[in-house]
């Protein structure tokens, strides 16, 4: 049965938490490091049912993408959010650790599964995050796909990425072809995308006034869920982690949580 910090090393290895932007907050989180369990639960985020469904299924370690700590804590009661699941993470003895930038600038990770869900080609970065090794490690991507109407890149991504609403926005091309990612939300990235000479920037999620600078550039927008667009990752986690515990030989079950959309949408 493989120590946690063994776990943590191997997700390490995939997107290191030296690559974070410098606002984040990823890593180890809460727990015991040099404890052991034999299942891992993987979730986008945390939340009580997820706290639940580890509990229940005996994983000792859960991995998510967003971090529940983003910002300094100055106390741990069960009067905030934070405070109400960590406490609850400790009761049940379970320990939790968050890849969120670097997840998404990594090779493989949130931005290159979108990326390879919407057929991307020649795909390069751009939006410096970090440096490493004295490379630049880029969070999002410029592409090319075959060129296709924006109603029908829509439709393909919505139904793709199971969005219960997608928002578009057009630009001055017919068609889409050259295409900026940023997964989750792509708000401040307007002149970086301008710069790029993208005719179509796909997003989870976009400020208004954004997207008027984008529409007034000419560039349409696609909004696809800021859930939507980073979920694709778990199964690429789970992945990672089930087939090297596997090569080391050690029987743990990497989990997934499921697909848990915090939205509903309607139409009138």
């Amino acid at each position: 049965m493989p120590r946690i910090k063994e776990i943590v090393d191997i997700m390490e290895q995939l997107a290191p938490s030296c690559t974070q932007a410098d606002f984040d907050n990823s890593g180890f989180q809460a727990g015991d490091i040099e404890a052991r369990t034999d299942k891992v639960l993987c979730a986008l985020e945390l939340n009580e049912g997820v706290i639940d469904m580890a509990a229940r299924q005996g994983a000792g370690l859960i991995i998510t993408h967003h971090p529940l700590i983003f910002q300094p804590l100055s106390t741990v009661t069960s009067e905030s959010y934070e405070g109400r699941l960590l406490l609850k993470l400790l009761r049940e003895g379970i320990a939790l650790y968050s890849s969120h930038t670097p997840l998404d600038a990594c090779r493989g990770g949130v931005n290159d599964c979108l990326c390879e869900l919407i057929g991307m080609f020649d795909i390069t970065g751009f939006y410096t995050q970090s440096v490493l090794n004295g490379q630049n490690v880029y969070c999002c991507r410029v592409g090319y796909i075959e060129p296709e109407s924006l109603e029908a890149l829509a439709d393909r991504l919505g139904k793709a990425l199971k969005s219960g609403f997608v928002r578009f926005s057009r630009g001055s091309q017919e068609k889409a072809h050259k295409i900026a990612v940023c997964s989750g939300s792509g708000s401040g990235l307007t002149e970086e995308i301008i710069a790029l000479g993208a005719d179509t920037f796909i997003t989870g999620e976009l400020k208004y006034h954004d997207m008027l600078k984008l529409k007034e550039a000419g560039i349409a927008t696609i909004e696809a869920g800021h859930y939507h667009t980073e979920y694709p990752v778990i199964p690429r986690i789970i992945s990672h982690l089930q087939n090297r515990l596997n090569e080391l030989q050690y029987k743990t079950a990497v989990l997934d949580a499921g697909f848990i959309d915090p939205y509903y949408s309607k139409s009138y």
